[in-house]
């Protein structure tokens, strides 16, 4: 683990914090964060990276984050208002596991990682990286949207270069309830609406950027009556770069 200028990290107890400018984590393994009725549960992920723009542009590099658990979006990890990448990495077995109890709205998720700016301003970049068995459940009342059970991105830019991406879910539960991005999900472009697969899209709107990469059996499900999309990804708006190898998509459900 290397940090610099006071960031803040420390390997034992619940939820860590970074916030500094230059800050990054280098071969990190946390593990069984979270397992309900253990001291270690979390209410929102295990590791929050918050206002970072690391010198060496690595957030997380050859890390491993394993069976961890919240109950609020980003089972192992939070990035706010953050930009860099993510390498070389392994995120398993997390969840979101959320009880709504009234009928305000909701929108929760990233089993693994939720990505979110307050303006626009996150440019996440992860690549070789690897996800499965991640997961997203949502519960109770309301409308309630639930989304990417391995990522979730909010009003910003999500680079995916060579992820791979294996049955990963979300699962709603109840009435007026949606699944959305099975494996990635991408929400908060104010400037589109609906669901669009185009080749282009400018980069200061918040979309999903797909670079090569392989997504199989993932799934986003709905148990009860109203809707679900994308069972592998989804977004205002997903741009395939020109030139590359598109993703391979297998046996992805909706």
């Amino acid at each position: 683990i290397s940090t610099q200028a006071g960031a803040l990290f420390a390997i034992n107890g619940t939820r860590k914090e970074a916030n500094t400018t230059a800050f990054s984590i280098d071969n990190f393994i946390a593990k069984n964060n979270g397992n309900a009725g253990d001291v270690l549960f979390a209410t929102e992920g295990v590791l929050e990276i918050s206002n970072v723009n690391p010198t060496d542009g690595n957030l997380l590099k050859n890390c491993q984050f394993v069976n961890n658990e919240s109950v609020s979006s980003g089972g192992a990890v939070i990035i706010k208002d953050s930009s860099g990448k993510i390498e070389n990495s392994l995120f398993s077995g997390n969840s979101v596991r959320v009880t709504k109890n009234d009928n305000s709205t909701t929108y929760v998720g990233g089993g693994a990682i939720y990505i979110t700016s307050q303006s626009y301003t996150c440019n996440v970049d992860i690549s070789k990286t690897t996800f499965v068995d991640n997961i997203v459940n949502l519960d109770g009342i309301g409308e309630c949207v639930a989304g990417g059970g391995a990522v979730l991105a909010n009003k910003s830019l999500l680079t995916l270069t060579d992820v791979y991406a294996k049955n990963n879910k979300v699962i709603t539960n109840g009435e007026n309830q949606t699944a959305k991005g099975g494996a990635v999900c991408s929400y908060g472009n104010t400037q589109t609406t609906g669901v669009q697969y185009i080749t282009q899209c400018q980069h200061s709107t918040p979309c999903v950027v797909i670079n090569g990469g392989h997504y199989e059996s993932n799934s986003a499900v709905v148990v009860g009556d109203t809707y679900s999309y994308g069972g592998a990804i989804w977004g205002d708006c997903v741009k395939i770069l020109s030139g590359s190898a598109s993703a391979g998509c297998d046996s992805n459900n909706i």
